[in-house]
């Protein structure tokens, strides 16, 4: 708040706005060994107030990706720990921490891990579970759960609105410069002929705007099919390449 959007357009959209510091404790794990973890409230609680905070031994893994647990981490590392190791579930460039609290952290040494999941459905689950706040995944891996009132979607990154989720807007329309789709697309080997690419991709063309097929994409895959030619397609890739190349050297998947 007062980066993205300011308090007095908060205060104009809406009738009542509550301003919370946050909650005063939290709730444990639901895994095996949560237990004998130290819950971050209590900890930075004790260490503000000068009261005992626990043997702080000289490695200490942090989970989480917000301000809360950047907090928890300098304090450990004033306290005497000398390996900080701070574990999300966000990727770089996602964790919810502001900025000033990752550039600290860097300056003093506290390391950062993501902990990306194998799959939408996995990540759904972390989601439904109370695991995880939030996920980015797709429409069609969503349907099951959102139809079974177990997730609540937020916003679609496409330049529309998706038919299954007419009020649901898009980011753009939440004033964020961003739009994201997921892509499937024909590549052929250098060397392919012409008039073999061409023929291909009027074919292709050909039945994505068939109207059955539209229609049998929206019911079985709640998605909205947009045609691309492959000039275009590839200029929308390298765009991506643009976006996502850096993240994907961050978490080890660019070579």
């Amino acid at each position: 708040m007062g980066v993205d959007i300011t308090m007095e357009e908060i205060s104009a959209r809406y009738d009542a706005v509550i301003v919370a510091t946050g909650v005063p404790a939290e709730n444990s794990l639901p895994i095996p060994g949560a237990e004998k973890a130290v819950k971050a409230v209590e900890f930075l609680r004790a260490a503000a107030l000068g009261q005992n905070t626990g043997k702080i031994g000289k490695n200490v893994v942090i989970m989480g990706g917000g301000g809360v647990a950047f907090d928890c981490a300098f304090t450990a590392r004033r306290l005497g720990a000398e390996n900080v190791h701070v574990i999300c579930l966000e990727k770089a460039g996602e964790m919810r921490a502001p900025a000033e609290d990752l550039e600290l952290a860097a300056k003093e040494g506290v390391q950062m891990t993501a902990v990306p999941f194998d799959g939408n459905p996995k990540a759904i689950s972390a989601v439904v579970g109370n695991h995880c706040e939030a996920v980015n995944t797709s429409v069609t891996a969503s349907v099951s759960p959102y139809q079974a009132g177990l997730i609540r979607p937020l916003a679609v990154f496409s330049d529309f609105r998706v038919p299954m989720l007419p009020d649901v807007p898009t980011l753009q329309e939440l004033g964020y410069d961003f739009s994201q789709y997921s892509c499937l697309g024909a590549i052929f080997p250098p060397g392919t002929p012409e008039p073999v690419r061409q023929r291909m991709e009027d074919a292709i063309k050909y039945a994505i705007e068939q109207p059955d097929v539209q229609q049998r994409c929206a019911e079985t895959l709640f998605a909205k099919i947009v045609f691309r030619n492959g000039t275009d397609y590839r200029a929308l890739c390298e765009e991506y390449w643009t976006v996502w190349g850096d993240v994907l050297g961050q978490v080890g998947l660019k070579k």
